[in-house]
């Protein structure tokens, strides 16, 4: 049962990890959308693709694909959200069985 709580535990951080990268990253896109809308419309955009810099269409390409982005984030947020409340559970469950036995014994 030990081993299988450490499990659950080291699951539990590295789904907390993700959930605040993604809570950053969903951040970033929203101040860079803030950005752009102070932009003149006639300013020309770059999107990064690796290392390098491509010409954008045009403000609305840019916003749609950060919008996208940040649906994007929202839905993972959520699982991720789902899956650490699980994770939790099975901690403290497990962790309740342990205290339960020990103190049986």
């Amino acid at each position: 049962m030990q081993e299988q709580t450490q499990t659950y535990s080291r699951d539990l951080r590295g789904v907390t990890m993700k959930i605040q990268n993604l809570q950053r990253d969903q951040r970033m896109s929203q101040v860079t959308k803030q950005h752009i809308e102070s932009l003149p419309s006639d300013c020309q955009l770059y999107k990064s693709v690796g290392k390098a810099f491509i010409a954008s269409k045009g403000h609305s390409d840019i916003k749609s694909q950060l919008d996208q982005e940040s649906a994007d984030n929202t839905k993972s947020i959520r699982d991720l959200l789902d899956r650490q409340e699980y994770l939790e559970r099975r901690v403290s469950s497990n962790t309740q069985n342990m205290r339960e036995m020990t103190q049986g014994m």
